[in-house]
């Protein structure tokens, strides 16, 4: 599992995971879970699109009043994990910042590129 993303208005939650290539012989299947009290409960199960590796949720009648902690899984072991926030209606203002530190392009070190961002 490479990373996932997602957003969720008026009561649709959509979450979209990137997969790295798979060998042939390994799972298409990629499972959405959700942490409900202590235990993860499995909330889709769908097929990796091809091409680009990617696996697709739409979850109807989402509660975006909290925060639900997430993990999408493939195979035994492979997994991300991440948190979908509440909507944040109570805000007066949103800040949002996005930060890769894999490009050859991006220079300096982590450290300096990460002071600036919170800069």
């Amino acid at each position: 599992m490479a990373f996932a993303v997602y957003t969720h208005d008026r009561g649709v939650l959509k979450l979209t995971a990137q997969l790295y290539p798979l060998r042939p012989d390994e799972s298409r299947e990629v499972r959405l879970e959700l942490k409900r009290g202590e235990q993860w409960v499995e909330a889709a199960k769908v097929n990796i699109s091809l091409p680009g590796w990617s696996a697709h949720y739409r979850l109807e009648n989402w509660d975006n009043s909290q925060d639900v902690p997430y993990r999408v899984r493939h195979g035994a072991d492979a997994k991300f994990e991440g948190r979908i926030r509440k909507d944040p209606i109570d805000k007066e203002e949103i800040v949002v910042a996005n930060m890769s530190c894999n490009s050859s392009r991006t220079t300096g070190l982590r450290p300096e590129i990460i002071d600036n961002l919170k800069a």
